[in-house]
């Protein structure tokens, strides 16, 4: 007998996904177009990164934040924490393109997976790696609790899935979501 699903049930579903993959998205990282020799060593990626000018390259290193070893598959959880990764996965290196972190991971059973992800939020800035501030501007009294991290979740979406250049239309989104409260 075939079992049939409610629209509202599958709205709900759709829904639900949508929502815990977007609390997933980091920022993306920029460095990569303005550094080279880019290389990782644990949970510590370095490079040669070219000042605003362009004449001089600069050695830099950051910490990568918040990725994790998932029964085998690398996954960002906060740019908050620290990563973990690097307690359970070998061959660590740079993905082709610079700002994709690629490792054989371990599983509760034993066995390793190649795994790759997106380094998160790091920018060069002026031949030094730093993480991307993002600032948002404050919520407004009128927004509900709800309505306004629903304008958070679509603007850390857009960031993640953007180029560098269209920044400032998430940053206009969300400001333009929050008046409509």
């Amino acid at each position: 007998m075939p079992v049939k699903l409610s629209l509202t049930l599958v709205i709900l579903i759709v829904c639900t996904t949508w929502y815990a993959w977007a609390q997933s998205v980091p920022p993306a990282s920029s460095f990569a177009g303005s550094c080279k020799n880019i290389r990782i060593t644990r949970d510590t990626l370095e490079a040669d990164c070219y000042r605003a000018d362009g004449s001089t390259l600069n050695h830099s290193s950051i910490l990568i934040k918040g990725i994790r070893n998932v029964e085998g598959d690398l996954k960002f959880f906060s740019m908050d924490e620290p990563s973990s990764f690097q307690n359970s996965c070998g061959v660590i290196s740079v993905g082709s393109g610079g700002n994709t972190l690629e490792a054989w991971c371990k599983q509760s059973g034993g066995a390793s997976n190649k795994t790759s992800i997106l380094i998160p939020g790091i920018a060069n800035n002026n031949g030094v790696l730093v993480y991307e501030q993002i600032s948002s501007p404050p919520t407004p009294t009128r927004c509900s609790a709800e309505q306004a991290n629903r304008c958070r979740i679509d603007r850390d979406q857009c960031l993640g899935m953007i180029i560098e250049t269209r920044r400032q239309e998430c940053h206009d989104g969300y400001r333009q979501c929050l008046s409509g409260c």
